[in-house]
């Protein structure tokens, strides 16, 4: 009775698993395992697939839009972590500068299961996840999804989507990194941030752009000005004509278009600088 209930669940939870078409993409939510065990860490991640030409957005979206919300309802013990953003790519729609994604993206989560998780059950994880897409018109899109992972001994990885979990994980702003950044230069129209590595400049770092955490203090469409310094660049940003959002430091991510260790595929790098 036991295995034929969890059949009859499995293949309803397949069904729920599918995916959905909503507001111009196409969404499911996807894990690293296909198994997992007591006290394990893995991930979910809400994939899209954004129609051509149309973007939703990052956790600050920019002149416009909105960024995608996570609600999950998760079995008692399971913790979710915030959303891993992905660095995202500088979209122009006319004069408005949009920070968001296209074509494939995927939006990983931390998740942890309980210690005391029973092997032979099944663990549903549901999310309730709302975006915004645009093209030059917006559309708002929804969807209720569930994930039904086994709980076994032993977790097992989801060789489906192994690669598209390493993908994701190599656009996350590393953390770690030798780059170090302060302000330099401040006037009524912008401010010049000195970028310095602590380990010398190996490699010239090409195609540099700011993407700030928050708005109303970085003028977005500003073109930013980079020019090279002894061990780094000197990157001059442009404010907004009418500040509404000041913060005591000014926290967000530096993307090029190479890398900026050598020998690695590191495209981001996360800072945060005081304001003085």
């Amino acid at each position: 009775m036991k295995r034929l209930s969890l059949t009859f669940f499995l293949v309803f939870s397949l069904i729920l698993n599918a995916q959905v078409r909503s507001g111009n993409a196409t969404v499911e939510l996807i894990s690293d395992f296909k198994t997992i065990s007591a006290g394990q860490t893995f991930k979910a991640a809400l994939r899209i697939l954004h129609d051509e030409h149309w973007h939703t957005y990052w956790r600050n979206p920019g002149d416009t839009g909105l960024e995608t919300r996570f609600k999950w309802e998760l079995p008692a013990g399971f913790i979710a972590g915030e959303i891993e953003w992905p660095y995202p790519e500088l979209i122009m729609v006319g004069d408005l500068a949009n920070y968001g994604y296209e074509g494939e993206l995927l939006l990983p989560v931390t998740i942890s299961a309980p210690n005391n998780l029973k092997s032979g059950l099944v663990a549903d994880l549901k999310l309730e996840a709302s975006w915004l897409i645009c093209k030059e018109e917006c559309v708002p899109g929804s969807a209720e999804l569930v994930l039904s992972l086994p709980v076994g001994e032993s977790p097992v990885k989801n060789e489906k989507w192994g690669d598209a979990f390493n993908q994701a994980a190599e656009k996350l702003p590393a953390e770690n990194h030798p780059w170090r950044a302060k302000i330099i230069s401040r006037d009524k129209s912008s401010i010049t941030i000195l970028l310095n590595s602590t380990k010398g400049i190996n490699d010239k770092v090409i195609g540099i752009r700011f993407f700030p955490y928050t708005g109303g203090f970085i003028s977005n469409s500003t073109f930013q000005e980079i020019s090279e310094a002894e061990n780094g660049y000197r990157i001059k940003i442009g404010l907004e004509k009418f500040i509404s959002n000041e913060p005591e430091k000014l926290g967000g991510i530096f993307v090029c278009s190479n890398s900026w260790t050598k020998g690695n595929n590191v495209k981001a790098i996360e800072v945060s600088i005081p304001i003085k």
